[in-house]
């Protein structure tokens, strides 16, 4: 038994990978010989369920998951396979700006004595279409889907291999605890870092 990170590689349909969205899961392997291959249909299931909220800036297929051990050996760190998964079908609808996502919130089990922060993780949903908001807030339909999958994708990691299952990684600990439950708050995310890369400039001059 192991545990790794799962590094998914969303790709954009402008095939520039500045603007590639990133997640990071963390999972316990279980008796799985082949994490790559046992559990990238977890994942292929999760962001097909959610497709019909991504924005069509993202692309139907050719999406990355590179996999890591934790604890890894160090800087610098390789992945020791990479696997890819497509969509079911090509998001479609009209796109919000790039930077907002919806937080997918979730932790281990409370203990006495043991900081709760610690066993938190997070997942930035996105970046969505206009079907994920509902007056300036992510729309029910969005919450409610994305709480589903969540739920889904654990009993699907649980199933691919004896043992195995979605993890919180501590750095600070570097051990690992298994997902108990989760949240979504009913407010967008930014994330300025997945704003677009500029590919022109207009310039002007004073008279």
């Amino acid at each position: 038994m192991s545990t790794v990170r799962a590094q998914v590689i969303l790709h954009t349909v402008d095939a520039f990978p500045a603007n590639y969205i990133t997640n990071s899961w963390a999972l316990e392997t279980g008796d799985s010989n082949d994490p790559g291959a046992d559990f990238t249909p977890a994942f292929d299931a999760f962001y097909t369920t959610m497709q019909g909220f991504l924005s069509p800036v993202i692309t139907t297929s050719g999406h990355q998951i590179k996999w890591y051990d934790l604890p890894g050996p160090g800087s610098p760190n390789y992945p020791f396979d990479e696997t890819t998964f497509a969509l079911g079908a090509a998001p479609s609808g009209t796109a919000m700006p790039d930077e907002l996502a919806v937080c997918l919130s979730f932790q281990g089990a409370r203990v006495a004595g043991q900081p709760q922060a610690r066993k938190r993780g997070r997942i930035y949903f996105g970046p969505v279409d206009q079907t994920a908001q509902s007056a300036n807030r992510p729309s029910a339909g969005i919450l409610t889907a994305l709480a589903t999958a969540a739920v889904t994708f654990q009993t699907d990691i649980q199933a691919a291999a004896t043992g195995s299952d979605w993890v919180v990684w501590s750095v600070a600990n570097q051990s690992a605890v298994p997902v108990v439950d989760g949240w979504i708050d009913n407010t967008f995310d930014t994330q300025r870092r997945r704003g677009v890369e500029a590919t022109s400039m207009t310039t002007f001059v004073s008279p």
